[in-house]
């Protein structure tokens, strides 16, 4: 069964413009239903949109079985975000149902080659593409913290780096840390208290934290320790050394522990559950592998030949090559494929 989503007009407090408005909403709602293949048994979904009492459009939503009102919510927003309306109202109703909020309102940040100065963000769809921040220089590396609120990013001056830090709520713009030497990857931990992120010096890439204005290296030894990204279950990383690629992971209390080897160049490792996405790459051709941590079962996705950028999102990975963009499942099979380029990929949350 599908899911029933019922538009109440309430037609003395909407305008023409508002009643185009709510179709559209609806029709976003759905698109998150069926990207979950999502049905309801019974129950009916009602949808009304008028003002607040701020003067900006107000979304209400209504779950009602046997005639009763069981769930009943309202999403106040201004009128260019009303995806984010729709998808907060989207993973409110999945949530009730599933006891787990799928996240759809998850923001999605992007950089387009063509305008590397601006970090862009969107939905999991990209139908959404906003202007998030300008940079006066360009961007080559960015992060999400995982809720929200903070992006991490790097800046390319022509006699230095630059690793700062804005703010969504504030629209603060914060520098975290500056350095003659190339920095890259930066991610947060999960409570936002700290940032990971990598610097070269002397050809050798190095693990660094920064936390309470403090920045120290993490990295022993003499391997490269590359692309950090964190989870739940600690600082997930490429580390280089003797010819072979190594996936690792730092557990909060310090303990260090290999996940997978190979020996081709492995990029962007990335968790979702119980598996790890990641890229392989061996001459001009790169592999997305997942690999399942209970069993170290690994799976071959999907080859690609010009993939420039990699993350996960809370539906499966999503990969942009010179000239598209496609959203995979867990398993591979392609859920979209969009025309458009895009060099650097991070979701909001995705860890």
């Amino acid at each position: 069964m599908t899911a029933f989503i019922q538009c109440v007009f309430a037609m003395p407090t909407m305008t023409h413009s508002q009643k185009e408005d709510l179709p559209e909403i609806k029709k976003m709602i759905l698109k998150d239903f069926e990207a979950l293949n999502l049905s309801f048994d019974s129950s009916h979904i009602y949808l009304d949109r008028t003002k607040s009492t701020s003067g900006y459009p107000k979304l209400t939503m209504k779950i009602k079985q046997d005639d009763q009102v069981i769930l009943e919510e309202s999403f106040v927003y201004r009128s260019k975000m009303r995806a984010w309306a729709a998808h907060a109202c989207a993973d409110r109703i999945i949530g009730h149902f599933n006891q787990v909020s799928p996240g759809f309102t998850r923001r999605l940040a992007f950089i387009d080659p063509d305008h590397p100065t601006i970090i862009m963000q969107t939905d999991v769809f990209f139908n959404t593409p906003m202007v998030l921040f300008e940079a006066p220089v360009p961007i080559i590396a960015l992060g999400w913290s995982n809720q929200a609120s903070l992006i991490a990013f790097v800046l390319k001056y022509n006699d230095h780096y630059e690793l700062r830090s804005f703010n969504q709520k504030t629209k603060e713009n914060s520098l975290i840390f500056k350095s003659k030497q190339p920095l890259g990857h930066p991610t947060w931990s999960m409570n936002r208290q700290t940032l990971f992120f990598t610097q070269v010096h002397h050809g050798d890439s190095k693990l660094m934290a920064w936390s309470k204005n403090r920045t120290k290296s993490i990295s022993f030894g003499n391997s490269l320790d590359l692309m950090p990204t964190m989870t739940t279950s600690g600082l997930i990383y490429v580390s280089l050394k003797e010819g072979q690629s190594y996936i690792m992971r730092r557990n909060p209390d310090g303990l260090i522990k290999t996940l997978y080897v190979s020996n081709d160049l492995i990029l962007e490792p990335q968790q979702m559950g119980q598996s790890l996405f990641f890229m392989t790459k061996h001459d001009k051709t790169s592999v997305l592998n997942r690999l399942d941590l209970t069993s170290q079962q690994l799976e071959t996705l999907k080859d690609f030949d010009d993939a420039q950028a990699f993350t996960m999102t809370f539906l499966g990975p999503l990969v942009a090559s010179k000239k598209t963009i496609s959203l995979f499942n867990e398993h591979g099979e392609l859920q979209w494929k969009k025309d458009m380029a895009v060099n650097w990929l991070s979701m909001m949350g995705s860890q």
